[in-house]
Formats: C-alpha cells, sequence, structure tokens
C-alpha cells in the first residue's frame, strides 16, 4: 500500500505580466534581450569565482549594453511563457520570481503591469 502525504497545495502564483511599449522594436528588443541571456545561461552555469555573473553572461550583456541584477539571474531558471502581440509583451508564470522582466521591460521603456490569474 502506498500513503500519498502532501506537504504543500497549489500555491503557485499564477501571473501574468504585461509590458507595453513605446514601440513594436523596442518591445522585440526586450524579448531579444530575455532570450539571448537565458541561452547564455543554458549553455554555461558556471559562476564566476569574482562575483555572481559568469564570464559568458558578463560578456554577453556587455555586448548588447544590457545589466540585470543578480537576483534577475536566478529567476531566468523558472518556467515561464513568453507571447509578443505589436506593441506588448504577455508573460504568464506560476513563479514569484519576476525580477528579470520587471528590470528588462523597465530598462526598454516598457509600462508595467502585473496580474493575479487566480479565481476568485
Amino acid at each position: 500500500m502506498k500513503i500519498w502525504i502532501e506537504s504543500a497545495g497549489d500555491h503557485s502564483a499564477k501571473l501574468r505580466i504585461v509590458g507595453s511599449f513605446k514601440t513594436a522594436d523596442d518591445a522585440q528588443k526586450a524579448i531579444d534581450q530575455i532570450n539571448g541571456l537565458m541561452t547564455v545561461l543554458d549553455e554555461k552555469q558556471t559562476a564566476s569565482p569574482h562575483g555572481p555573473f559568469s564570464e559568458e553572461v558578463l560578456q554577453y550583456m556587455s555586448s548588447h549594453n544590457y545589466h540585470v541584477s543578480p537576483e534577475a539571474i536566478e529567476s531566468c531558471q523558472y518556467e515561464h511563457v513568453i507571447q509578443k502581440n505589436g506593441k506588448s509583451i504577455e508573460v504568464t508564470t506560476d513563479e514569484l520570481a519576476i525580477q528579470v522582466f520587471i528590470e528588462t521591460f523597465i530598462a526598454c521603456s516598457g509600462k508595467l503591469e502585473i496580474y493575479s490569474k487566480h479565481d476568485y
């Protein structure tokens, strides 16, 4: 006989993050920066002995004039879905770690709205 003991319930954030940008190019730049950073992180998971960023991440950020905090780097490892529609981007995630989207959208001159998708 197998006994199931559940130690946690449905505590996911169920967030919808909407970034509205001045132009479609600004929205695309935000997506490109996030996707590029995530690609670098997927390829190289090593941390630098001199700080929280690996050499590859520092090189990517420097060559793309893009900087995010160490907390934002950490938030890249979680599941999310990004969809672009013209001048806006919608991200859906079940995580509370969304720092990379906040920092990137603001850096690309986007307005940011965060919604809960919970049913009440």
